[in-house]
């Protein structure tokens, strides 16, 4: 039997499968266990699977994820996994299509005959790789106001090792955005939040960002039904954007949060990392920053240093974090090591690691929002 359901978000349809067509996500529900979730564009996004939470991002790459014996268990999809999930939802949303009201048809045969192949393709056009991003920003729209990274010489961090550095200019970041807006089509009403990349985009000349602000309040934020602001990461040193009077510039043009790449309160140890800048530095660019009406998010490296490290390490990142004027608005992401640790240290254990991210988590949480930061997690 089939029916059709009118709800306050959107049309539910039931028969063999049911579907949720709400603002911004066609939702498609197999089983409880079971569901494939695209955006206006047709674009095949994100799965849910036995367990598994599945993101299938723009540049062709996977990851499946699920909690699994009290930790969080991550894994990327193999080409052929992809090519099998894609025909499952769409076996599953044609079941539907003969039911589907008139005004959602459209919607359907986007989704059905959407080519993740093509979209690649275009997107390694428009998009230099985007290395990471803040959890809570896996669905923004990037603009990458910069490609790669001016500083590049972390020893710990791999994601622009191969990039060449390049600001972009105002010609420049009009035609970058008016290929973003292209290349995600309708799909722009999923997105509700703007990144300004890559790595420190605040590093940036502040009338560089501006542009890159007001051509995407032109051409990008009109599509985004749900639009919350801009966002962007800092390194808080001195050559970044980080004065009073530039942090209220950027507010009045509606950047909402800054992230800062602490990694560790110890000043030698963040020496040894290979960062830019001081903890003092990017204490004074927070000061400056809250002062301004932003949101912050602090990144802390667990595992840092190693076995050598690891004691000092906790105490100066709890004794700066805890200075810091950091209220409810504000997060702190513990991220634990991945790959070389950079200090030629002893490194901890996964067990240690875990360890550590937990007693960071324990020793900070009754003060600020502490949430978890794994980069194996992100695609884009």
């Amino acid at each position: 039997m089939t029916g059709i359901i009118k709800t306050a978000l959107g049309t539910l349809y039931s028969g063999g499968v049911k579907i949720h067509a709400g603002p911004a996500v066609l939702s498609v529900f197999v089983t409880d266990s079971e569901a494939y979730f695209f955006d206006r564009s047709g674009r095949f996004f994100a799965a849910w699977q036995e367990g598994w939470f599945i993101s299938l991002g723009l540049s062709g790459r996977s990851v499946a994820r699920q909690w699994q014996e009290g930790h969080r268990e991550i894994r990327p999809l193999k080409p052929a996994e992809i090519r099998d999930l894609e025909a499952k939802a769409k076996s599953a949303l044609q079941a539907a299509y003969t039911s589907a009201d008139e005004n959602d048809k459209l919607w359907f045969g986007r989704a059905l005959t959407f080519d993740r192949a093509q979209d690649t393709a275009r997107f390694q056009k428009v998009y230099q790789p985007v290395g990471i991003l803040p959890p809570d920003q896996y669905l923004a729209c990037v603009i990458q106001v910069t490609e790669g990274c001016g500083w590049n010489r972390c020893r710990f961090c791999s994601f622009y090792r191969r990039q060449t550095f390049r600001q972009k200019d105002r010609r420049d970041l009009n035609g970058h955005i008016e290929q973003i807006a292209a290349l995600f089509g309708e799909g722009l009403s999923l997105r509700r939040s703007i990144f300004l990349g890559e790595a420190n985009a605040l590093g940036a000349p502040l009338e560089v960002i501006a542009s890159a602000m007001e051509i995407a309040q032109e051409k990008l934020v009109p599509r985004m039904e749900a639009f919350r602001g801009f966002y962007s990461f800092s390194e808080g040193s001195p050559g970044s954007c980080h004065l009073p009077a530039e942090f209220r510039t950027l507010a009045r043009l509606g950047l909402k949060r800054v992230y800062y790449g602490l990694e560790t309160g110890h000043d030698e140890l963040r020496e040894k990392l290979g960062k830019p800048g001081t903890p003092e530095s990017i204490e004074e660019s927070i000061r400056n920053a809250k002062a301004a009406g932003l949101r912050i998010s602090v990144i802390l490296l667990a595992g840092a240093g190693g076995k050598p490290w690891a004691s000092r390490h906790m105490k100066q990142s709890i004794r700066l974090i805890q200075r810091l004027p950091l209220d409810a608005s504000d997060i702190v992401y513990v991220s634990p090591l991945h790959g070389k640790e950079g200090t030629s240290e002893t490194p901890l254990s996964a067990e240690e690691t875990r360890r550590q991210v937990a007693d960071l988590r324990q020793a900070l949480a009754p003060r600020v929002r502490v949430a978890p930061y794994n980069i194996r997690e992100f695609v884009y």
